[in-house]
């Protein structure tokens, strides 16, 4: 089943337990830890690494990675928790070259 509107992943132990205890998948420049939540709706957390120098560059790098989860909300699992990480990186891509790697990642959890 397809995700309606993803949602942010606010709760801070399910964001402590995500990075403590997940499953992790990477393909450069993006990193997705996931874990399943026990039945509740899929949340994504959208981070950038520490090789982003200010805060307009990190604000960048979760914008596009939130226009990414909107063209890939059909292809994300549902009852997950989801943090994607992206390196500054991902700026230099073009569009459908960001969207085929997170579309593939994702493919890699629904397995």
């Amino acid at each position: 089943m397809a995700l309606k509107n993803p949602s942010t992943l606010r709760n801070k132990e399910r964001i402590r337990g995500l990075f403590s205890g997940s499953n992790k998948i990477s393909k450069y420049p993006i990193t997705l830890l996931f874990r399943a939540n026990g039945g509740l709706d899929t949340e994504i957390l959208y981070c950038s690494d520490k090789t982003s120098q200010n805060a307009v560059q990190r604000n960048r790098t979760k914008r596009i990675l939130r226009a990414l989860v909107r063209e890939n909300k059909d292809k994300i699992p549902d009852q997950m928790d989801i943090a994607i990480i992206s390196k500054r990186e991902i700026e230099d891509l073009d569009f459908t070259q960001r969207v085929e790697l997170l579309a593939s990642l994702l493919s890699k959890i629904s397995q």
